[in-house]
């Protein structure tokens, strides 16, 4: 039996909101009614899993269709800055980004206003 469309090997996901949750759990289940048996939501017109690149390629072409061109690594940036102005814990962000060293994560947390929302109240 495939996991769940948001599962990781530790278990459900702790990153996604309800909504979110819902959705792809809609088109998972979307995708087992057509016969495609796979662990992965979104794949491509051969069946198989999106790879990093084809993703990358699909979002530049979307941004540059709406005229609003950007490196796609910027939208990893922008999770991570997302992410932590919402308060996620930042040994939770390490692990979500994938990053080695928790420095690098660091750098996110810096930027949040998280700490400092009621610093004048």
């Amino acid at each position: 039996m495939p996991a769940s469309p948001t599962s990781t090997k530790t278990g459900a996901s702790p990153y996604l909101e309800r909504d979110e949750h819902k959705a792809l759990g809609e088109l998972w289940r979307a995708n087992a009614k057509k016969g495609i048996k796979s662990d992965y939501v979104f794949l491509n017109e051969r069946g198989q899993p999106f790879g990093r690149m084809g993703i990358g390629r699909m979002i530049e072409r979307a941004g540059e269709s709406a005229k609003l061109p950007f490196p796609v690594h910027m939208l990893r940036h922008s999770t991570g800055y997302a992410l932590a102005a919402r308060g996620m814990d930042t040994r939770r962000l390490q692990h979500y980004l994938g990053h080695a060293s928790i420095t690098n994560t660091v750098r996110y947390t810096a930027m949040s206003p998280e700490p400092f929302k009621d610093i004048w109240r």
